[in-house]
């Protein structure tokens, strides 16, 4: 298992999480960021931000879902072409801002963004056991759906969830498929893995029964400020570096924030891994 430490660059969006928030141990890679001002925001074209409605018969639930394309989707020389995708939780709130940043650093990805929809859906869906269902709508209606519509790269699938979200993608990391998980990539932004905590480690424990084998790129940030989450990140990070996965690749970078600001800064600093691999 590699661990790993890159530079950040800061965004920041505050969006309403404070009930996430949680509580220290100290991980191997801990590192610390500075916030740097708000950058513009780029100009993206009308007809790369697409809206629709997913009904979930596994669920009961419609779910908005909001997706961004490429710069050069259209583009007649890239009518071969398939891209990463990037699903990401609580598309309600994170949605311009994640592809404000795809657009600005330059990766050239699919972004579907994902509402949590009616009644505060997010804190049965994000949460066990319902995460089992959501899990179910997420992997068994709603990506082949978009994967039969829109030109993906399936072995560059990436999961991204920030506080309940980031618990719910903590969760997939140790419930995928064994031999051959559905996502390389999980971002994991400030998770309340104090939630869910019994759970998430028996689910990890069948998962290292089964393989010692984790070929996965898992990106973790935490916040130090205001009901951040920084003790429970650290107990999942320790967990996962006690097994030594082979395979498994962990990112960590912490923020002087409080909780509710850290959905952007995290993932400005997740597509800096993302660039990075082939």
């Amino acid at each position: 298992m590699n661990v790993h430490r890159l530079p950040v660059v800061f965004l920041l969006f505050v969006f309403c999480l404070a009930a996430c928030g949680g509580n220290s141990d100290s991980p191997q890679n801990q590192t610390f960021a500075t916030p740097t001002p708000t950058p513009v925001p780029v100009y993206i074209e009308s007809w790369r931000k697409i809206d629709s409605n997913y009904e979930s018969a596994i669920t009961g639930i419609n779910y908005p879902v909001h997706i961004f394309l490429p710069a050069d989707y259209q583009h007649e020389n890239a009518q071969q072409k398939n891209y990463p995708v990037i699903y990401a939780t609580d598309g309600q709130w994170i949605f311009d801002s994640f592809a404000n940043i795809l657009e600005r650093k330059g990766y050239s990805a699919i972004l579907v963004a994902i509402e949590q929809g009616p009644n505060d859906r997010r804190a049965t869906d994000y949460l066990m056991p319902g995460a089992e269902d959501y899990f179910g709508f997420l992997t068994s209606e709603l990506m082949p759906s978009i994967e039969s519509d829109y030109r993906v790269d399936t072995n560059k699938r990436t999961l991204s969830g920030t506080s309940y979200g980031g618990l719910f993608t903590g969760t997939v990391l140790v419930m995928d498929d064994v031999s051959d998980p559905l996502f390389k990539n999980i971002l994991s932004f400030d998770a309340s893995f104090w939630k869910n905590w019994t759970t998430t480690t028996q689910l990890e424990q069948a998962r290292y029964n089964a393989s010692n084998t984790m070929n996965i790129t898992l990106v973790l940030t935490a916040a130090t400020g205001t009901q951040g989450n920084q003790t429970s990140v650290n107990r999942f990070q320790t967990l996962l570096q006690n097994r030594a996965y082979n395979g498994l690749k962990i990112y960590r970078q912490d923020y002087d924030l409080v909780h509710e600001a850290m959905a952007d800064p995290s993932f400005d600093y997740a597509v800096g891994v993302l660039l990075e691999q082939p």
